[in-house]
């Protein structure tokens, strides 16, 4: 649940940086749900 705080504080500033960093999160925010779905899978 921390992650998804920061993820959101992110992506409030995201917004004025550009779309290089919005990228940047969502491949962040790809690799944290892979990474839950393979915790979940073990």
């Amino acid at each position: 649940m921390a992650e998804e705080t920061d993820d959101r504080a992110r992506d409030d500033g995201e917004e004025s940086t550009g779309p290089l960093e919005r990228a940047k999160s969502a491949v962040t925010e790809a690799v944290g749900v892979v990474v839950d779905a393979a915790l979940d899978a073990i």
